[in-house]
């Protein structure tokens, strides 16, 4: 467990919701060091509080009496909050979630995140722990060691295995590639309009880069499905609730009164305004966009750069 942070040979335990028995000893030995770890720092800044306390009531503190009141009764809070619900109740609960040995996943796309603790407080830091180390997948944030962060895929989309629900990641493994780069509409119009241009060299030329961009764009090289299975079959209708593309992070919820609210791991949640452009066209703000609701499946975007949403509510 110590050498590796995502144990290829658990994944097959950890996809089936439950830990090996080596994790489930690996996690009870953890908690039971949180807990003597965490109980004796809240016994050391009770203690320190207490000191304050006493040196406030007696006299021996110079100066007013009522800020190190305050302030040692501060500490004493600050430790018994510590030892008792970080290192007794935290830590059984890690325990109990250990010996249970129950598994919980999340999938999406995965960025890295590297904090200088160093900018962040006056104090001193001891070696080692210069940094802060965060994985985000799709919406959620993870504090990790700098093993699992080094570890860790720096793009593309990924299963990452939780202890119970804790925010204690057990185990990963990239299920899918980041997503290919898109080429912006306006070039792509550009390109197909020089390919259907009566200077044979022109269009040649301009055909050729297409079916380079259709590569860099991973695009299916035909036309995207149009039409919308709804009642009524429009699309007007079919669109309208929340949709989810795990891969990309990104949902959208389409609603009758033209408003569209979409959110992202990337740029959090923001309003925009859409509307009909065409029987299987919308516009969204200032793009006009394809857009085929066939069952619980949307499919968005330009010719060549459709992304596919699941129907989420």
């Amino acid at each position: 467990m110590a050498t590796d942070p995502f144990p290829s040979s658990a994944i097959d335990a950890n996809r089936s919701g439950h830990l090996t028995p080596a994790q489930s000893t690996f996690y009870r030995a953890e908690a039971a060091t949180d807990r003597r770890n965490l109980l004796f720092g809240g016994i050391a800044v009770m203690a320190f509080g207490g000191l304050i306390l006493f040196g406030a009531i007696t006299g021996r503190i110079p100066g007013g009496r009522m800020e190190p009141l305050l302030g040692g009764a501060a500490l004493v809070a600050f430790g018994v909050v510590l030892g008792y619900f970080g290192g007794i109740r935290g830590s059984a609960a890690k325990a109990t979630a250990a010996t249970d040995g129950r598994v919980t996943s999340l999938e999406g796309p995965i960025r890295r995140e590297r904090r200088d603790r160093r900018n962040d407080t006056s104090g001193d830091i001891s070696p080692g722990n210069e940094y802060e180390y965060y994985l985000i997948v799709g919406d959620r944030s993870f504090t990790v060691s700098s093993d699992q962060w080094e570890a860790a895929p720096d793009d593309g989309v990924v299963r990452v295995y939780l202890l119970g629900d804790s925010d204690r990641i057990v185990n990963l493994e990239k299920t899918a590639d980041a997503p290919p780069p898109q080429v912006p509409g306006i070039v792509r119009a550009a390109l197909e309009r020089a390919a259907s241009s009566g200077d044979p060299a022109r269009a040649g030329q301009a055909q050729a880069l297409l079916r380079q961009v259709d590569a860099m764009s991973g695009a299916a090289g035909g036309p995207p499905t149009t039409g919308s299975e709804a009642p009524g079959g429009t699309l007007e209708q079919a669109i309208l609730g929340q949709w989810r593309s795990d891969r990309l992070g990104i949902a959208y919820e389409f609603r009758a009164d033209g408003s569209a609210i979409a959110t992202s791991a990337m740029a959090g949640t923001h309003e925009q305004r859409w509307s009909m452009a065409g029987a299987d066209r919308i516009r969204l703000d200032d793009a006009t966009l394809d857009a085929a609701v066939a069952g619980s499946t949307l499919s968005l975007g330009e010719p060549g750069q459709m992304v596919t949403f699941t129907r989420s509510g």
